[in-house]
């Protein structure tokens, strides 16, 4: 009786299928994952919002081969799209701005001539137009005179700094600017420094672009007016910000996984060219104190100080390491004297004690005891500020606030591309059931499902994307060294980089596999009871495979939670990195 009743009711619980759909519609009218959920769907047929992010990366940091291949749907200009119906928003027009201007190819340029027309046309129109846009907006300012340091104006006389100090030279000296990319330069730091006149990045500035142009009494001038100003803004994070805008408003993906991607890849130029400013200025001081003019030398070594700080005081570790650096320099050779040698086996701490002792000697020597008092207090806040970023520094794998999401996103991807094959089966044997004949025609349609979802399957891009992404900001968080700040090297996988094709087909197989492993079961059921294979499918996905969709939607709605959690928290984290990062870090040592 049993198995007539069985026989004659192979459709087992299709009620059941309401329950995967209502926890997906669960996830659609909760907030927090509505649009993570809307995203990760969109992701199985688009990897576009990382992939476009990560091709960026490799045009702004300068890496040749990126693991990813060839993007299966481009955006089509849909950045510029955005930006271009935005005309009156200056984050998006900030951000449309850098991200053309890092994506226009350069060219080969032999003279400054060449450098600074270059320039102009990757950067400099744009932002020239950004700036009389916007023209109470310093930052438009701010942005043109960082980018400018690579290599359009810079300090480049460390020849006649070191001739100064030792009394002969091994290097060579160079302008690198030229009459167009100074004026351009100068003016651009006179507007930026008219709309924010309390801030010392604008006539720091200045000053080195002054210095390139041999007008030394003007750069000297800037440099004393830096070092009077109460705070250091480089706006340089409103690039990160206003870039990954841009990537939500236009890919509708909000993810950490964007924004720390946008923060870890802004490049930094200006600091090297501060730091070649300090070291002439520090020769420039020597000088005035050989020739009797200590007063001279001292207010010069206290305005980069004061500089110094400042740029401690601005909360990026970058800027607090390469103000430490500058702090450093200004203490050489106090009073124009030849410092006394020390071991050759002495280390770096070492001779910063050295050095700093010997300042501290020489102003109270000469009566500045308030100095020396001022200076030794700024030196201790400088030491235990890069004694935490040594310590940070020394994490493997670097403490970064999104470094879980790519693997939290690549679980709920996965399951995700497991769940929703299952789902149209499940889906079809259900209504296929209700008709008379169907069960009949449900092969056919299974067929058409797997088919479908084995195209896509091949496809999808997301598992390449998620890696590379990882890789990338783990390598991006390492390799620091404390003086220059900038990466000594950019590791990527082995495996990744050699073999990308190893991730896509794992990616495929295993989006496969808990269907192929339902159609198999299927199969098995139909040899092992004797039963025609439309029955025995519908069956099985009417049964133990609606069950276990059901679960799997549990499952991915925990996971979607999960990452929903860890995005707010990763988030939270970077808010507090990007206004603070100093003390962002310094949180994190003493938990």
């Amino acid at each position: 009786m049993e198995t007539q009743d069985r026989e004659k009711s192979p459709q087992g619980r299709p009620a059941l299928i309401v329950l995967p759909l209502l926890i997906l519609a669960g996830l659609m009218l909760v907030p927090s994952t509505r649009a993570l959920f809307k995203a990760q769907v969109s992701l199985l047929f688009d990897s576009t919002p990382f992939s476009a992010r990560l091709k960026d990366m490799g045009v702004n940091l300068g890496i040749k081969e990126m693991a990813i291949p060839p993007m299966q749907t481009g955006d089509g200009g849909r950045p510029a799209e955005i930006v271009a119906h935005s005309p009156n928003d200056y984050t998006l027009q900030v951000a449309g701005a850098l991200l053309a201007g890092s994506n226009t190819p350069g060219a080969r340029a032999f003279t400054p001539q060449e450098q600074y027309a270059g320039f102009q046309r990757r950067y400099g129109e744009r932002l020239t137009a950004l700036s009389l846009r916007f023209p109470d907006r310093p930052g438009a300012y701010a942005h043109l005179l960082r980018l400018m340091t690579m290599g359009t104006v810079r300090v480049s006389r460390d020849a006649e700094a070191e001739k100064y100090i030792i009394g002969k030279s091994r290097l060579s000296d160079r302008q690198v600017g030229c009459a167009e990319s100074w004026e351009a330069f100068d003016a651009a730091a006179a507007q930026g420094e008219k709309r924010d006149p309390d801030n010392a990045y604008f006539p720091l500035m200045r000053g080195l672009e002054l210095f390139d142009a041999k007008r030394d009494a003007e750069a000297i001038a800037a440099v004393l007016r830096a070092g009077q100003k109460p705070r250091f803004e480089d706006y340089s994070l409103e690039e990160p910000e206003a870039s990954y805008v841009l990537y939500r408003r236009t890919y509708g993906v909000d993810s950490a996984l964007l924004r720390e991607s946008s923060y870890a890849a802004t490049l930094l130029p200006h600091f090297a060219a501060i730091r070649a400013l300090s070291r002439l200025t520090v020769a420039k001081a020597v000088q005035a104190e050989r020739e009797g003019r200590p007063q001279e030398g001292l207010a010069l070594r206290h305005a980069l100080m004061q500089s110094a700080v400042r740029m401690r005081e601005q909360g990026t570790a970058i800027s607090a390491l390469v103000g430490n650096a500058i702090f450093s320099i200004q203490t050489q050779h106090p009073g124009g004297v030849p410092s006394s040698p020390l071991p050759a086996n002495a280390t770096d701490a070492q001779k910063g004690d050295a050095r700093r002792n010997a300042y501290l000697a020489y102003l109270r020597g000469i009566g500045q005891g308030q100095e020396a008092d001022w200076v030794a207090k700024e030196d201790a806040a400088n030491r235990e500020v890069r004694e935490l970023l040594q310590e940070a520094g020394k994490k493997r794998p670097p403490e970064m606030p999104s470094r879980p999401l790519p693997g939290v996103w690549t679980a709920d991807m996965l399951l995700l591309a497991n769940l929703l094959p299952l789902l149209l089966m499940c889906g079809a044997a259900v209504v296929l059931g209700r008709i008379r004949g169907g069960e009949k025609a449900l092969p056919i349609v299974v067929l058409v499902v797997f088919v479908a979802c084995m195209v896509v399957a091949f496809q999808m891009q997301w598992a390449e994307s998620l890696t590379q992404m990882r890789i990338v900001l783990d390598n991006l968080g390492s390799f620091y060294d404390s003086n220059e700040s900038q990466p000594q090297g950019f590791q990527i996988n082995e495996i990744v980089t050699r073999y990308p094709g190893v991730v896509h087909v794992g990616e495929v197989l295993i989006s496969l596999l808990l269907s192929v492993l339902t159609l198999l079961v299927a199969g098995a059921v139909s040899l092992f009871r004797k039963e025609p294979f439309p029955t025995a499918l519908s069956r099985s996905l009417q049964r133990g495979a609606l069950v276990f969709t059901t679960l799997l939607a549990a499952t991915y709605a925990v996971s979607l939670i999960t990452t929903a959690r860890l995005e707010a928290q990763a988030n939270s984290a970077l808010d507090r990195k990007m206004h603070n990062e100093v003390a962002y870090l310094r949180q994190q040592n003493s938990r």
